[in-house]
C-alpha cells in the first residue's frame, strides 16, 4: 500500500523520467512467476515475441519451479528466478525498481499482474508496460492507467486469447502453439525405464494444490476400473514427493500393468514420457497442461477451476465438472487452496467409474482403424 501511494504522489515524475522507447525493442522482460501449469499457457506469448523480435534479447522471470522447463528453451536468453519473497516489503521493492532499471528493458510483459508488477515498471522507467489485468481487485485496477498496453480479463475468456488481443495491438501475433524443449538425454532417459509396448493410459496421482487433489483412494479406484476396462498398461506420474503415495496405490492395485514412474523422471525429461500417452487424466495441475501441450489427450478433473478461461486445448480432451452453487471458487487471477464451504464436492462428487468411462470413451474414440 506504501508503494501504491508514493506512486501514485510521483507519477508526474515518473512519467517525466521515462526512457525513450526504440523503434523495436532490443531487450524484453517477461514476468510469470506462478507454477508450472500457468508458465505453460504462457508459452504462447514467449513464443510469439520471439519470433516478433528475434534480434531482441529476452528474460523471462519465474518461479524456482520452472526452471527445468525454461533450461533448454532457445527462445529465452535469460532466466531470473524470483518467487514473491524477491519483492516482499518497501525496501525490496524499491531494489527491485532499480534493479530493473539498471538493466534498461524496453518492454515488460506482465503475465503475473499483481500490485507490485503494476507499480515497478513505472519506477523503472520501462517505456513499454503490457498486461492482461485482473478482473477483481480495485488496487489493481486502479493501477491500470500506469501501463502503456492493458486488457481487462474477463472470466468466460481463454488468457491466451487475451494475450492474442493484446499483443495484436503491436502487431504481435500469438497463435494457441505450445512449444516445449526438452533435455538432450531425454528419449533415453525414457528408453531406460523400459516401458511396454501397447497403449498407455498416464495417470497424474496427486496435485500441488490439495483443494484438487483426487486423493489416494480414487486414485486406486481409477486405476483398478482402468485395468478392467481396457488392455492398456497405467502409468503413475508424479514427482519425488509422490513416490510413498504411488507405493501405497502399487499395493492396492498390484499388477505389472501399473508402473510407478514418480520421481524417475526430472521435468525437462518428462516431455518424452508424456508424449508416449494414448491418453492423461489428471485435475486441473502443471503436468496435465504439459501433456496437453506436446498434443497428448487429456481427461481434466477440473475441481475448484473454470476451464473457459485457462484449460488444455487438444479438441480431443474431455472435462469433468461438478457446476455447484460455489463453483468455480478458483481462477487464474485468486488461486482458491482451501473450500469455503468444507466439503470439496467438486472433486468428491466425481466418481472413479465417471473418470474411468471418459478416459475409455476418449480410448475409442482415437483408436486406429
Amino acid at each position: 500500500m506504501m508503494l501504491w501511494l508514493v506512486t501514485w504522489l510521483c507519477r508526474p515524475l515518473l512519467w517525466l523520467a521515462q526512457r525513450r522507447e526504440p523503434a523495436a525493442p532490443r531487450r524484453i522482460l517477461l514476468v510469470q512467476t506462478a507454477k508450472i501449469g500457468d508458465m505453460i499457457c504462457t508459452l504462447p506469448v514467449i513464443d510469439a515475441l520471439a519470433r516478433r523480435f528475434p534480434d531482441a534479447a529476452l528474460t523471462v522471470m519465474h518461479h524456482p519451479v520452472n526452471r527445468a522447463l525454461l533450461k533448454h528453451d532457445p527462445r529465452v536468453t535469460a532466466r531470473w528466478e524470483a518467487d514473491s519473497s524477491a519483492w516482499r516489503g518497501l525496501g525490496a521493492k524499491l531494489r527491485l525498481a532499480r534493479r530493473l532499471r539498471a538493466a534498461r528493458y524496453d518492454w515488460i510483459v506482465i503475465a503475473s499482474p499483481n500490485l507490485p508488477w503494476l507499480l515497478l515498471p513505472l519506477w523503472a522507467g520501462i517505456p513499454r508496460r503490457i498486461a492482461v489485468t485482473a478482473n477483481h481487485g480495485r488496487s489493481v485496477q486502479r493501477a491500470e492507467p500506469l501501463l502503456t498496453d492493458a486488457l481487462r480479463h474477463q472470466g468466460e475468456r481463454l488468457i491466451v486469447d487475451e494475450w492474442a488481443e493484446l499483443l495484436a495491438r503491436l502487431d504481435v501475433p500469438v497463435a494457441r502453439d505450445k512449444p516445449l524443449y526438452a533435455a538432450p538425454d531425454a528419449d533415453a532417459a525414457v528408453d531406460a525405464l523400459g516401458l511396454p509396448a501397447g497403449s498407455l493410459i498416464g495417470i497424474g496421482v496427486s496435485a500441488a494444490n490439495k483443494l484438487k487433489e483426487l486423493g489416494e483412494d480414487k486414485v486406486a479406484a481409477l486405476v483398478g476400473e482402468l485395468l478392467a476396462r481396457s488392455d492398456a498398461h497405467v502409468l503413475l506420474v508424479g514427482g519425488p514427493d509422490d513416490r510413498a503415495l504411488a507405493a501405497r496405490i502399487l499395493g492396492r492395485q498390484p499388477s505389472p500393468r501399473v508402473i510407478d514412474t514418480t520421481g524417475r523422471l526430472a521435468l525437462d525429461r518428462l516431455p518424452v514420457l508424456l508424449a508416449r500417452l494414448a491418453a492423461y487424466v489428471s485435475v486441473d495441475s502443471g503436468i496435465i497442461y504439459l501433456a496437453d501441450a506436446l498434443g497428448v489427450p487429456v481427461v481434466s478433473v477440473v475441481g475448484p477451476t473454470d476451464p473457459r478461461e485457462q484449460r488444455p486445448l487438444d479438441p480431443r480432451s474431455r472435462f469433468i465438472v461438478e457446476r455447484l452453487p460455489c463453483y468455480p471458487c478458483s481462477t487464474v487471477f485468486r488461486t482458491a487452496s482451501t473450500c469455503r464451504v468444507g466439503t470439496r464436492a467438486c472433486i468428491g462428487n466425481v466418481t472413479a467409474t465417471r473418470i474411468a468411462d471418459e478416459v475409455i470413451t476418449l480410448l475409442h474414440q482415437n483408436r486406429t482403424p
